[in-house]
């Protein structure tokens, strides 16, 4: 580009060059100490101390330590139904629906949930909003999921524990987020297009191109409404309140609702697109050559640069505009300590620029004076500017985190796949097959 397009009133236009790496990885080290810190967190036993001291509750205790869950289980409903107004009736119903789950049988189990729901759930709303939350992990799809996250926050978040209204939030921010996108790719809303070029360009005569999707409006609205909920109540909420075994909830809730955030500024930033046809070549001595076709062809040189200038100073505005936004919101991120978040949010801004660098490089004329051998000069004359460099970095920090951590998914894949691409001169490249299940 001709140096006089990135001037304005005689300055220079701000240059913004992406620096998240270095963050990020910071960030996943620390979700990766904490992880092991409350690695041994657990839950305590909720049985209630005087439960022993009642013969029903003490015989179903003792059939539960021979495994006769059954038993234990029609035992503890026996004496809630027999004795409602008990302190330990609720307990009862509860861990007699948890045996009654685990062995398979769905319609004991319905049965002691609707006695709990209708007998004891008013008289322990913070004990019903666990017990509650907790069912949700028995849910297989996204619409149950959805559903149950709007029940618990409409019936339940007032009575239970703040961080599950968090973790509510974020859940159902989530589903939203998926079905809003008709079909995602490197767990963004875009895909890859095979484009053919017909005029001299960087690259072969068939290139690759990351192309953004749109989402349904109204479902993006939702899912970044839950999203922004779950992190204003997340600033407020001291993390000496939480239970320990339910941090690493918690921080995952957060990182995936800050990746949301996030996710949206980075395809904003993807769905940017470098202005086509650009020119700044000028012949100035056809200006003086006193031939008319030569003059025509000077003024339509220069008509062309104009447009060039105007739309390329527009798009480099909202260019640094837009990534600073996605950097500011991809560095969110990795301070809630999230491993999995930090490095989703890592490939997804590495996809962003790299469309951004592939737009520059596939998307712009080589200048007829350079249609010989010199293109290869003019098309890798920018393969070490920073933003080249970032994505190489964001990408072999992506596939070291997925080593240090064993979590693999296939848009982790990504990851190993991009370096590859990216650096395929890498003297040692980190391969998929040693992190994740071949196949």
């Amino acid at each position: 580009m001709a140096t006089a397009v990135l001037l304005e009133r005689g300055y220079f236009l701000a240059a913004p060059y992406p620096s998240a790496a270095r963050e990020i990885a910071a960030g996943f080290d620390a979700a990766v100490a904490l992880d092991a810190a409350e690695a041994d967190a657990v839950a305590p036993d909720d049985t209630p101390s005087t439960a022993r001291r009642i013969p029903a509750l003490g015989d179903a205790l003792i059939a539960a330590s021979s495994a006769r869950f059954a038993d234990a289980a029609r035992m503890l409903a026996a004496f809630a139904i027999a004795e409602p107004h008990a302190r330990e009736a609720g307990w009862a119903l509860r861990r007699s629906y948890q045996f009654w789950r685990a062995l398979g049988r769905d319609d004991e189990a319905r049965g002691v949930l609707a006695a709990y729901e209708s007998t004891q759930a008013r008289r322990e709303p913070r004990a019903a909003a666990l017990f509650f939350w907790q069912r949700g992990a028995e849910l297989a799809d996204d619409s149950q999921r959805a559903e149950h996250a709007r029940r618990y926050l409409a019936e339940h978040a007032a009575h239970g524990p703040r961080d599950l209204r968090i973790i509510a939030e974020s859940e159902l921010a989530a589903v939203l987020w998926r079905r809003s996108c008709a079909s995602a790719r490197y767990g963004l809303c875009v895909d890859v297009a095979v484009v053919r070029r017909d005029k001299i360009r960087c690259g072969p005569a068939k290139v690759e191109l990351i192309v953004p999707r749109a989402r349904n409006r109204e479902l993006l609205g939702a899912a970044l409404d839950h999203a922004a909920a779950a992190l204003r109540a997340g600033e407020r909420l001291d993390l000496g309140e939480v239970a320990p075994w339910r941090r690493g909830a918690l921080r995952s809730a957060l990182g995936q609702a800050a990746t949301m955030v996030a996710d949206e500024a980075i395809e904003r930033l993807i769905a940017l697109e470098f202005p086509a046809d650009l020119g700044f070549f000028v012949e100035e001595w056809k200006h003086v050559s006193g031939v008319a076709r030569w003059e025509a062809e000077y003024r339509e040189q220069v008509r062309r640069r104009e447009r060039s200038e105007r739309l390329f100073r527009r798009y480099w505005r909202q260019y640094g505009a837009r990534l600073e936004l996605a950097q500011e919101h991809t560095l969110a991120v990795a301070g809630h300590s999230s491993g999995p978040a930090i490095m989703a949010v890592s490939l997804h801004f590495a996809v962003a620029l790299a469309k951004v660098q592939d737009d520059r490089r596939y998307k712009v004329d080589v200048p007829a004076k350079l249609a010989g051998d010199s293109p290869f000069v003019y098309c890798d004359g920018d393969l070490e500017q920073p933003l080249f460099e970032e994505v190489l970095a964001l990408l072999s920090g992506c596939a070291r985190m997925a080593g240090a951590s064993g979590h693999f998914t296939p848009e982790i894949g990504a990851c190993f796949d991009g370096l590859g691409i990216y650096d395929p001169d890498l003297d040692d490249p980190p391969l998929a097959e040693f992190h994740g299940p071949l196949g």
